[in-house]
C-alpha cells in the first residue's frame, strides 16, 4: 500500500503547484530575492528600493540557501521551487509513515495518507515560502525523539552502573550524550528555517534536564544546547560581522512583533472583529511618521529598524493593555482556526464552498486527534506526544505575541495527523470490538 501512496501523493502534489503555478512567482516575504542575490553576489543580502544589494539578516536563510545550491548558484527558477516543494511533500509522507509504523504499521498509512492531502501543505507549496521545508524540518525532529527514547530506554543509569560495576554502561551513556548533541544540532537547523523552532528546543532542553535521571539531568540539557549552539553561533557571528549585531536568529523580530501589536490593528478589532482580514499595508502610516521605510542605499539599518519597531509595538501594548490580551486570544485563534479566512468581500460560491470543506476537514481532525491523545495514556505518553505538544505550545506560545494565521501551523500537522489516526485505529477497533461481542441485551 506504500508505493501506490506514494505514487498518489505525487500526482497530488504535481497538479496542486500546476494548478497554481502563478503563485510561485510572488516572492511575498522576499525568500527568492535573497536566494538569487545569494547567487549572484555570494552574499546573503536583500535588494533595496534603489536596486543595491545590502548584507541583510532580515529573513531566515536556511530555505534561500537551499534554493540557491539547487539552482547551481545560477538562476532561481519556479520551476525548481516547484520541485523542491514537490520532493518535500513526498519527504513529508515519507517521514510520517516511518514515525507512525514505529508504533503500529496502520498508523503510520492512515497518517500519512491524511497529511498527503492537507490543504495547508497543498496550498502554501505553491509559494516560495517556508512551509513545506520546514515541516520535512519538524518531521526529523519528531524522528529524533523517536530514536532518543528508544536509546534512552537502552541506556543504563549511572546510579545502577556504580550498583552493578558495568564498565560498558558509561559508554552507552557516552552514546547518548552525543546523539543529544546531534539531536540540538537538529533543532538548530530548523531554527534556522523558522525562529519559533528555537522556542521549541528551549522546552526540550528543560524538559531533559527535569526528566531524566537525576545524576545526568544537567548533561543531557547542556548535550542539546551545545549541539544547537553549534549550529546557530556561525550565522550569528556573519551577522555581527556583515549586519552589525551578532544576532543568533533575524531582525526581523522587531517588524513582525509591530505587525501584530500596533493602534491600527487594534483599531481594527474594535472595528470589525477578528475574522476581517487586517492588511500590513494600513501600518504605512506609522512606519513613514517614524523613518521606518527600507533605505535606498546599502546601510546598516536593519539592527535599529528591529530595535525602533520592537520599540513602537512595546509602546502600543503598554498604552492599551486590554487589546494587547483582546489580540493575543485572537492571534492564538488565527492560529488554529480551522476556518480560514475570506480573502474577497465578494467571495465566489466556490471558493467559499472551498474554505468550508476546510473547516470541516480540519474540525474532523481535531476531534480525532484529541481521541488519539486520550487513546495514548495507555502508554504513559511517549516521547512522540511530549515533544509534539511541546511544538504546538512553544508555536503557541511565540504567535500569540508575534503575527499569527494559520499557515504558522503547517510544521505541526503531520503530528496532528498521526494523532488522528491514533484516533481513528481506537474507534476503529472500538466497533470492531462491540460487534464481535455484543451486549448481553443485544444478545436477549
Amino acid at each position: 500500500m506504500l508505493v501506490p501512496l506514494f505514487l498518489v501523493t505525487g500526482l497530488i502534489w504535481a497538479a496542486s503547484l500546476w494548478f497554481q503555478r502563478s503563485n510561485l512567482d510572488q516572492d511575498i516575504d522576499a525568500y527568492r530575492q535573497f536566494a538569487q542575490n545569494l547567487c549572484d553576489t555570494h552574499t546573503y543580502s536583500r535588494t533595496l528600493p534603489g536596486g543595491e544589494r545590502c548584507p541583510s539578516d532580515f529573513r531566515p536563510p536556511l530555505f534561500p540557501w537551499l534554493l540557491a545550491a539547487i539552482s547551481g548558484a545560477t538562476k532561481v527558477s519556479s520551476l525548481q521551487i516547484a520541485v523542491v516543494h514537490w520532493c518535500c511533500g513526498l519527504l513529508i509522507v515519507g517521514l510520517t509513515y516511518r514515525i507512525g509504523s514505529r508504533i503500529h504499521r496502520r498508523i503510520g498509512l492512515i497518517a500519512a495518507a491524511m497529511v498527503s492531502i492537507d490543504p495547508l501543505l497543498l496550498h502554501w507549496s505553491s509559494y516560495p515560502m517556508t512551509e513545506t521545508v520546514a515541516t520535512v524540518v519538524a518531521m526529523i525532529l519528531l524522528e529524533f525523539s523517536m530514536r532518543v527514547s528508544m536509546r534512552a530506554n537502552h541506556t543504563i543509569p549511572i546510579e545502577q552502573q556504580q550498583e552493578n560495576n558495568q564498565e560498558v554502561a558509561p559508554s552507552r551513556s557516552m552514546r547518548h550524550l552525543r546523539f543529544l548533541v546531534f539531536w540540538g544540532a537538529a533543532f538548530g537547523v530548523a531554527a534556522l528555517c523558522r525562529p519559533a523552532f528555537l522556542a521549541w528546543g528551549c522546552l526540550i532542553a528543560a524538559g531533559l534536564v527535569y526528566s531524566g535521571p537525576k545524576r545526568r539531568d544537567w548533561r543531557s540539557g547542556l548535550a542539546f544546547l551545545i549541539g544547537c549552539a553549534v549550529v546557530v553561533t556561525p550565522w550569528a557571528i556573519r551577522n555581527g560581522v556583515q549586519v552589525g549585531k551578532v544576532t543568533p536568529l533575524t531582525t526581523h523580530g522587531g517588524y513582525t512583533l509591530l505587525l501584530a501589536n500596533n493602534s491600527f490593528y487594534y483599531s481594527h478589532l474594535r472595528k470589525f472583529g477578528w475574522r476581517n482580514v487586517w492588511y500590513a499595508d494600513e501600518l504605512e502610516p506609522l512606519l513613514q511618521e517614524h523613518n521606518l521605510q527600507v533605505p535606498t542605499e546599502c546601510s546598516p539599518f536593519e539592527v535599529e529598524h528591529d530595535r525602533k519597531c520592537k520599540q513602537l509595538a512595546l509602546d502600543a501594548i503598554m498604552a492599551e493593555p486590554a487589546m494587547f490580551a483582546y489580540a493575543t486570544g485572537v492571534r492564538v485563534l488565527q492560529l488554529w482556526s480551522p476556518l480560514p479566512h475570506a480573502q474577497l468581500h465578494h467571495e465566489s460560491f466556490l471558493r467559499k464552498a472551498v474554505r468550508y470543506a476546510t473547516a470541516l476537514w480540519y474540525v474532523a481532525i481535531y476531534y480525532f486527534a484529541v481521541v488519539g491523545f486520550w487513546t495514548t495514556r495507555n502508554w504513559k505518553r511517549g516521547a512522540l506526544v511530549w515533544v509534539g505538544l511541546a511544538g504546538c505550545l512553544s508555536f503557541t506560545l511565540v504567535h500569540s505575541i508575534y503575527f499569527s494565521n494559520m499557515r504558522m501551523r503547517t510544521p505541526l500537522m503531520p503530528w496532528i495527523y498521526l494523532l488522528a489516526a491514533f484516533g481513528l485505529v481506537a474507534i476503529f477497533d472500538h466497533f470492531r470490538k462491540c460487534k464481535t461481542d455484543p451486549s448481553d441485551e443485544g444478545n436477549s
